[in-house]
C-alpha cells in the first residue's frame, strides 16, 4: 500500500496556475492562500511558502486543520477555507467538486470566503525518481501494489497510469484508509504500508509492517516500523529480497522459520 503525495511523488509541489473567480485578482487570492498555508507542514502548503516569504504576508489566525480535507482560518475578520473543493465550498450555495475545476490536469485546490468561491489553484507534483521501476519490481515479486490516497483529483489517475497501478483507492479519510487495510487483514492479507504524512498515521500504526519516508513528519516516523532514510523507493524491493533470503537460510545458521 502506497500513499501518493510525498510517497510515490516527491511531495515537492509547485504552484502552476492561479485562476481567480472574479471577486479578487490572482495576486490577492494567492496572498490569502499563502496566509492560510503559513504554518502547515503538509506538502501542499510548501507550494505557497515561497510566496509567503517573498511578500512577508501575515499568517491567518484561528487556523483549523481539517485532516485530509483542507484548512480554515481568519484574516482581517473574514473566514476562509482552502482545500478539496467539496470541503472548501461546503457552506456555499453551490457545493463544487473536482469536476468543476478548470481542467483535468494537475491537482486543484479551491479557495473560498464564507460563502463565495474565490479562486482555483493548480499544483504539480513530479513522480519520485525510480517510482515506476520500484513498483514494477514489487509486482514481479508477486505483490499486489495499491495506491491509497486522500486525493481524489485527476492527479490520482495520472499517477496510477504512469506507474501501472491498477488498484487505486482515492478520496479517503485517514480513518477510511485504516478501515480499508483492516478489511484486507480480516480477509487474510498481510499489508505493508508506505506513507509520509499526518494523514497516514492511523494506517501506519495498523498495518503489519509500516514504512515512513525519510522526509515524513515526525509523527509518521514515530508510528512506523521503519524509516526509508534515503526516500529511495528502490530500497523496498531490495529489502524484501533480503528478507526472503534470510528466511530461507538453512537451520544451522540459526535463521529462518525458527527465528
Amino acid at each position: 500500500m502506497f500513499d501518493k503525495t510525498g510517497t510515490l511523488t516527491e511531495g515537492n509541489l509547485s504552484l502552476q496556475q492561479t485562476i481567480s473567480l472574479g471577486e479578487m485578482n490572482n495576486s490577492e487570492c494567492l496572498d490569502i492562500a499563502a496566509a492560510l498555508e503559513a504554518h502547515s507542514e503538509h506538502p501542499i502548503a510548501k507550494a505557497f511558502h515561497g510566496h509567503l516569504e517573498e511578500f512577508q504576508i501575515t499568517p491567518a489566525t484561528d487556523l483549523q486543520n481539517h485532516i485530509g480535507e483542507g484548512l480554515e482560518g481568519n484574516i482581517n475578520g473574514v473566514t476562509y477555507r482552502i482545500g478539496k473543493p467539496e470541503f472548501a465550498s461546503a457552506h456555499c450555495p453551490q457545493v463544487l467538486s473536482y469536476q468543476d475545476a478548470p481542467d483535468n490536469n494537475g491537482q486543484w485546490l479551491l479557495l473560498v470566503t464564507e460563502q463565495t468561491p474565490l479562486a482555483w489553484f493548480c499544483l504539480n507534483d513530479p513522480l519520485r525518481k525510480y517510482a515506476a521501476q520500484s513498483v514494477e519490481k514489487l509486482q514481479q515479486q508477486g505483490l499486489t501494489v495499491t495506491m491509497l490516497t486522500g486525493d481524489n483529483s485527476a492527479a490520482v489517475g495520472a499517477v496510477s497510469q504512469q506507474l501501472n497501478i491498477d488498484q487505486v483507492i482515492s478520496g479517503v479519510s485517514p480513518e477510511e484508509k485504516l478501515q480499508h487495510v483492516q478489511q484486507l487483514q480480516a480477509d487474510g492479507a498481510r499489508v505493508i504500508m508506505v506513507g509520509d504524512g499526518i494523514n497516514d498515521i492511523p494506517v501506519l500504526a495498523g498495518a503489519q509492517i509500516s514504512i515512513a519516508m525519510g522526509a515524513a513528519t515526525d509523527l509518521a516516523k514515530t508510528n512506523a516500523d521503519a524509516v526509508l532514510i534515503s526516500s529511495d523507493l528502490q530500497r523496498l524491493p531490495q529489502a524484501l529480497n533480503h528478507a526472503k533470503n534470510t528466511a530461507n537460510y538453512p537451520p544451522e545458521f540459526g535463521l529462518g522459520a525458527g527465528v
